[in-house]
């Protein structure tokens, strides 16, 4: 069982939480916050490979990039744009 301790500590929600407050005291923001669901990976980590497709999923955001070190084929999985690139579409 989860504790609130893990669930403040994990990546994903701390992320989420500070795309929500970035969008909501942005100046510029002209659109309602766009949710995980609805929105492309903002991150590498968010890239992973399909293998029902045989291909990087999100195909529109991601690519397949392979960097010595990589084991297996989602770690081969990277945004084709940069991240502050990406932030720029959710304002």
């Amino acid at each position: 069982m989860a504790n609130h301790r893990n669930i403040v500590r994990s990546p994903v929600l701390m992320r989420e939480l500070w795309l929500q407050m970035w969008h909501d005291i942005h100046p510029d923001a002209k659109s309602k916050f766009v949710t995980k669901a609805k929105r492309g990976p903002l991150r590498h980590e968010d890239c992973y490979w399909d293998y029902g497709k045989a291909r990087c999923a999100w195909s529109n955001y991601c690519e397949y990039r392979y960097v010595f070190g990589d084991v297996h084929l989602g770690q081969s999985c990277r945004l084709r744009n940069s991240s502050a690139d990406m932030l720029s579409h959710y304002v």
